[in-house]
């Protein structure tokens, strides 16, 4: 009896969208060209996730991508040519229960080393039907490199 009603919660749960992954092609940008590509394309993959019901819409994101950190401190990308240093956002809906956003990234300034790229789910609507993943998942950050 018990059981029966926990599983008719978790039925009745909203559909969760959620940030899967962060991958960045190649891994490995550079301040000058001679040396190898200056920009790379960073996908963000999300999903929905936590219902077993069809989802009641089609959700519309904001999905945001940020330079999260640097070692060492300083080493700076641009994201699809921001005003804003280090971060950028896409709007869209996302059509099926799994999608991805594209993000250019770019080398600039004149520190070389590792930097770490945070995706998040910074809006989603409408927000009454869906639920949004935990904020700053560490399955939105990986590691980058970014070289002379």
């Amino acid at each position: 009896m018990n059981l029966q009603k926990r599983t008719c919660f978790i039925e009745n749960q909203k559909p969760k969208v959620r940030v899967e992954s962060v991958t960045m092609s190649p891994a490995v940008i550079h301040l000058e060209e001679k040396n190898g590509p200056t920009c790379a394309t960073a996908v963000v993959r999300v999903a929905l996730t936590g219902s077993h019901a069809p989802a009641p819409a089609k959700p519309w994101l904001r999905v945001f991508l940020v330079e999260y950190s640097s070692d060492p401190p300083g080493v700076k990308v641009n994201i699809n040519d921001s005003k804003y240093q280090g971060s950028a956002f896409i709007d869209r809906t996302l059509d099926k229960p799994e999608g991805s956003f594209s993000f250019r990234v770019c080398a600039t300034g004149d520190m070389t080393g590792k930097f770490i790229l945070q995706a998040d789910i910074f809006d989603v609507k409408p927000a009454a039907a869906f639920d949004r993943g935990e904020h700053a998942p560490i399955s939105g950050r990986n590691e980058f490199e970014l070289r002379k």
